[in-house]
């Protein structure tokens, strides 16, 4: 399914599509799933400049292809655009993992500014080495940075996994962004990336945390140890994640 859209206005705001629009998206919602966009949108949101992508280009292209003053939203779901990081979220990210219930049960802890910038160097390294990693998330209503979620390379004892994480400001804990983001991640990571598997690493008092996990489609789980703590490594494979989209969505 492709359709154009006069500029990312419509994407925003759900306008009739036109037929004149530089603007193209491809998927379809009819499962519930995310689209991937397939070309820039402005941070204006006036003006889309005539550059189109393939849809399955890795993030490593979108990247290396930014042009100065715009940036590029990987897809979108019923109520969050998804965009990589830049050091222009340096403020909204420095605010959000500044904060100690929102870092309660990550092993980096607390961060100020400057550990912030390094975990968005962090994620821009893994744009360039794997073409994923942490992706910022932005509610379509406000246009807010509400936080990040993403799959990204991460070191597991001697293993290199691809690891699923999400990390949502504390005004939008409780409203299912983060099951949705987390899906539309799962989605990118095995339909366009065909990572064979995705693990999700979560500490064992981190109810809420298991709650998403288990909403995307995890289940069981191995104890592991993780920067000297331990915590619950659940494994999805590409398989189980085709299983699962068919099994919720069957043919009409």
């Amino acid at each position: 399914m492709h359709a154009r859209l006069d500029n990312a206005r419509s994407i925003l705001s759900n306008e009739p599509l036109s037929r004149n629009a530089a603007v193209e998206r491809t998927g379809t919602k009819d499962d519930g799933s995310c689209i991937f966009f397939t070309s820039y949108i402005p941070v204006s949101r006036m003006h889309v400049p005539d550059i189109k992508h393939l849809h399955g280009s890795s993030c490593t292209n979108l990247v290396s292809m930014h042009l100065p003053g715009e940036m590029v939203f990987i897809c979108e779901t019923e109520r969050v655009l998804i965009r990589p990081l830049s050091l222009n979220d340096l403020s909204s990210v420095t605010e959000i993992l500044g904060d100690p219930e929102v870092m309660k049960h990550s092993v980096r802890g607390v961060c100020d500014e400057a550990a912030a910038r390094k975990f968005i160097e962090w994620c821009l390294s893994c744009y360039k080495s794997h073409g994923v990693g942490p992706w910022v998330l932005v509610e379509k209503e406000s246009l807010d940075l509400i936080g990040f979620c993403g799959v990204g390379p991460e070191r597991v004892g001697d293993t290199e996994e691809i690891n699923l994480g999400y990390r949502l400001a504390r005004r939008f804990w409780g409203a299912g962004l983060a099951t949705e983001s987390a899906c539309a991640a799962l989605a990118y990571a095995f339909e366009v990336k065909a990572f064979r598997s995705v693990v999700v690493m979560i500490e064992p008092e981190h109810v809420a945390s298991m709650r998403v996990a288990e909403k995307a489609g995890f289940c069981g789980f191995q104890n592991v140890q993780f920067h000297g703590r331990e915590v619950r490594l659940y494994r999805m494979r590409c398989d189980e994640w085709t299983s699962s989209r068919k099994a919720a969505h069957p043919p009409k």
